[in-house]
Protein backbone atom coordinates (compact mmCIF):
# COMPACT_ATOMS: atom_id res chain seq x y z
CA UNK A 1 0.00 0.00 0.00
CA UNK A 2 1.27 3.45 -0.82
CA UNK A 3 1.39 6.09 1.92
CA UNK A 4 -0.96 8.36 -0.04
CA UNK A 5 -3.59 5.59 0.21
CA UNK A 6 -2.77 4.77 3.83
CA UNK A 7 -2.51 8.37 5.09
CA UNK A 8 -6.22 8.89 5.83
CA UNK A 9 -6.36 5.69 7.90
CA UNK A 10 -3.10 6.48 9.67
CA UNK A 11 -4.26 9.98 10.62
CA UNK A 12 -7.47 8.51 12.08
CA UNK A 13 -5.47 5.96 14.11
CA UNK A 14 -3.15 8.70 15.42
CA UNK A 15 -6.18 10.76 16.41
CA UNK A 16 -8.18 7.86 17.93
CA UNK A 17 -5.25 6.66 20.04
CA UNK A 18 -3.99 10.14 20.83
CA UNK A 19 -0.55 9.25 19.51
CA UNK A 20 2.30 11.68 19.26
CA UNK A 21 2.80 12.00 15.50
CA UNK A 22 6.43 13.14 15.82
CA UNK A 23 7.40 10.27 18.15
CA UNK A 24 5.63 7.77 15.91
CA UNK A 25 7.48 9.14 12.88
CA UNK A 26 10.78 9.06 14.82
CA UNK A 27 10.23 5.39 15.70
CA UNK A 28 9.53 4.59 12.03
CA UNK A 29 12.79 6.32 11.05
CA UNK A 30 14.66 4.43 13.78
CA UNK A 31 13.28 1.11 12.56
CA UNK A 32 14.19 1.98 8.99
CA UNK A 33 17.75 2.82 10.11
CA UNK A 34 18.04 -0.46 12.03
CA UNK A 35 16.82 -2.44 9.03
CA UNK A 36 18.90 -0.61 6.43
CA UNK A 37 21.60 -2.93 5.14
CA UNK A 38 20.28 -5.76 7.30
CA UNK A 39 19.19 -9.07 5.90
CA UNK A 40 15.41 -8.75 5.73
CA UNK A 41 13.49 -11.95 6.29
CA UNK A 42 11.41 -12.83 3.27
CA UNK A 43 7.84 -14.06 3.41
CA UNK A 44 9.04 -17.34 1.88
CA UNK A 45 11.62 -17.78 4.64
CA UNK A 46 8.95 -17.12 7.28
CA UNK A 47 6.62 -19.57 5.57
CA UNK A 48 9.34 -22.24 5.59
CA UNK A 49 9.97 -21.57 9.27
CA UNK A 50 6.36 -21.99 10.40
CA UNK A 51 4.62 -24.17 7.81
CA UNK A 52 3.32 -27.44 9.30
CA UNK A 53 4.97 -26.73 12.65
CA UNK A 54 3.62 -26.11 16.10
CA UNK A 55 3.84 -22.45 16.97
CA UNK A 56 3.71 -20.70 20.32
CA UNK A 57 2.97 -16.96 20.33
CA UNK A 58 4.12 -14.97 23.36
CA UNK A 59 2.73 -11.62 24.38
CA UNK A 60 3.92 -9.57 27.32
CA UNK A 61 1.56 -10.02 30.21
CA UNK A 62 1.64 -10.30 33.98
CA UNK A 63 1.63 -14.12 33.92
CA UNK A 64 4.16 -14.66 31.12
CA UNK A 65 7.21 -15.53 33.20
CA UNK A 66 5.20 -17.87 35.43
CA UNK A 67 3.78 -19.58 32.32
CA UNK A 68 7.22 -19.91 30.77
CA UNK A 69 8.53 -21.66 33.87
CA UNK A 70 5.49 -23.91 34.10
CA UNK A 71 5.59 -24.96 30.43
CA UNK A 72 9.30 -24.68 29.59
CA UNK A 73 9.64 -28.34 28.58
CA UNK A 74 6.58 -28.05 26.31
CA UNK A 75 8.16 -25.11 24.48
CA UNK A 76 11.04 -27.19 23.16
CA UNK A 77 10.93 -27.94 19.43
CA UNK A 78 8.19 -25.36 18.85
CA UNK A 79 8.48 -22.24 16.74
CA UNK A 80 8.47 -19.35 19.19
CA UNK A 81 7.04 -16.03 18.03
CA UNK A 82 6.96 -13.15 20.47
CA UNK A 83 5.86 -9.56 20.67
CA UNK A 84 8.75 -7.28 21.56
CA UNK A 85 7.97 -6.95 25.28
CA UNK A 86 7.86 -10.74 25.65
CA UNK A 87 11.38 -11.09 24.26
CA UNK A 88 12.99 -10.10 27.56
CA UNK A 89 11.02 -12.71 29.52
CA UNK A 90 12.03 -15.42 27.08
CA UNK A 91 15.70 -14.45 27.15
CA UNK A 92 15.63 -14.30 30.96
CA UNK A 93 14.62 -17.97 30.84
CA UNK A 94 17.26 -18.90 28.24
CA UNK A 95 14.73 -19.24 25.42
CA UNK A 96 15.62 -17.69 22.08
CA UNK A 97 12.60 -16.64 20.03
CA UNK A 98 12.53 -17.66 16.39
CA UNK A 99 10.58 -14.58 15.33
CA UNK A 100 10.17 -11.21 17.05
CA UNK A 101 7.39 -8.86 16.01
CA UNK A 102 8.03 -5.34 17.23
CA UNK A 103 6.77 -1.79 17.22
CA UNK A 104 9.98 -0.81 19.05
CA UNK A 105 8.51 -0.33 22.51
CA UNK A 106 10.30 -3.30 24.10
CA UNK A 107 13.82 -3.47 25.50
CA UNK A 108 15.84 -2.77 22.37
CA UNK A 109 19.02 -4.53 23.53
CA UNK A 110 17.01 -7.75 23.96
CA UNK A 111 15.17 -7.34 20.67
CA UNK A 112 18.43 -6.79 18.79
Amino acid sequence: MFYKDWKQFYEKIVDDFDLNFKKDKDSAILLDNILTNKKIVSIKRLENLIKNKEIIVFGAGHSLEKSILKHKKFLENKVKICADGATSALLKNNIIPDIIVTDLDGKMSDIL
